[in-house]
């Protein structure tokens, strides 16, 4: 065999290694994927439907946030999220509207969370863990960067005070965002923190885009994961109306 068809043939195999290394990441970060586990009846006639602008995924074009309050490391002010683009989760906000015949409200941003306040405030911070670090991680991490799926759209109730609080939240999982998650739980362990009190593994990411007086929380007694699902989500590329 000649030289050059040696050479060909590397680059070949090199070429098909990196498509099959790459492809699958660029799926998983654009996929909609049907959830194990799944209220009674979802998916039925009766599962509500939205469209949702893929655009939600271009995480690279918006920035890293920074969230933490300098001059109080007992505030709630003080978490980790993924910063997410606001159009997308604006218009869904819109539909479902439409679908409930309600006015809601939303943040005017859109992020899911990767640390948690109480989960700073409670665990990591008493173990002398403080956000600049946490952000660090964040940042070598590429966080930015980090990749998801959507499973739906999520409904979360809770009664209080005679009143019923409801939040819409898109439900996704992310790889990623658990990887960011261990290496601050190993950060957290190489400090002397509890394993016990700090699961990586734990997490509910989601990105709330409406509610009717408030938004709910754990504290609540609430899990925005797939236990949650409640409106079936379509991809789409195009451009909302009315915004």
């Amino acid at each position: 065999m000649s030289v050059k068809k040696i050479q060909f043939s590397l680059f070949l195999v090199i070429w098909l290694i990196s498509i099959v290394t790459i492809i699958p990441k660029v799926a998983h970060a654009q996929g909609i994927i049907m959830p194990e586990v799944t209220p009674y009846g979802f998916g039925g006639s009766d599962t509500p439907q939205f469209q949702l602008n893929q655009e939600i995924f271009d995480t690279t074009s918006v920035p890293f946030k920074i969230h933490v309050d300098q001059d109080n490391p007992q505030s709630y002010g003080n978490w980790l999220g993924l910063n997410v683009p606001y159009a997308p989760a604006k218009d869904i906000w819109k539909q479902i509207e439409a679908k409930t015949q309600t006015t809601l409200h939303n943040r005017q941003e859109a992020h899911i969370t990767v640390i948690t306040p109480p989960e700073f405030v409670g665990i990591l911070q008493p173990a002398g863990i403080t956000m600049a670090e946490i952000n660090k991680i964040a940042k070598q991490m590429r966080i930015q960067e980090s990749t998801y799926d959507i499973y739906c759209l999520g409904r979360e109730r809770k009664l209080k005070a005679g009143e019923m609080y409801v939040v819409y939240s898109i439900i996704v999982k992310s790889q990623d965002l658990i990887d960011i998650r261990r290496a601050i739980f190993e950060l957290y362990t190489r400090k002397g923190g509890e394993p016990s009190q700090f699961d990586p593994d734990s997490f509910s990411p989601h990105i709330t885009v409406a509610y009717n007086k408030s938004d709910l929380f754990e504290g609540d007694g609430i899990f925005k994961g797939t236990n949650a699902c409640w409106g079936i989500i379509e991809l789409r590329s195009y451009t909302p109306v009315g915004n």
